[in-house]
């Protein structure tokens, strides 16, 4: 199996983590709304990061 190696600095890697928590905790709600939602905003006030500085890093993740 083929391993893929994406080299990213440690904000992104923050960035990441949270996206993942993010996703943890939608899952774990029970009801059908979901209220949690994954955005900029949430994804900063998640790794600690200012929103301007967080939606910079995720146009550069998305275009990986």
């Amino acid at each position: 199996m083929k391993q893929i190696v994406i080299k990213i600095n440690p904000i992104e890697h923050q960035i990441l983590k949270a996206i993942g928590e993010l996703i943890l905790k939608r899952e774990g709600e029970n009801n059908v709304n979901k209220r949690i939602t994954i955005n900029s905003y949430s994804v900063a006030k998640c790794c600690g990061l200012d929103s301007r500085t967080t939606k910079k890093y995720l146009k550069k993740l998305k275009d990986l």
